[in-house]
């Protein structure tokens, strides 16, 4: 379990996994527990930013949300 309580607190929390033929899976996870994880603005402009990211790299497979 991770002690970064700066990450716990951010309303997306992303990572990659890497899939068995050596491509990398993104993983989004929206964070917002006590609004039951409702959607909101700060949380489209970091999911923009990423995902953007992953369009460009050629080592990203997929991405789940």
């Amino acid at each position: 379990m991770s002690t970064d309580t700066a990450a716990d607190d951010a309303p997306v929390l992303f990572e990659e996994r890497v899939a068995g033929n050596g491509t990398r899976i993104g993983i989004a996870t929206l964070n917002a527990p006590r609004t039951l994880n409702g959607f909101s603005l700060p949380m489209a402009h970091l999911l923009l930013k990423q995902l953007n990211a992953w369009a460009d790299d050629d080592g990203i497979a997929m991405v789940v949300l």
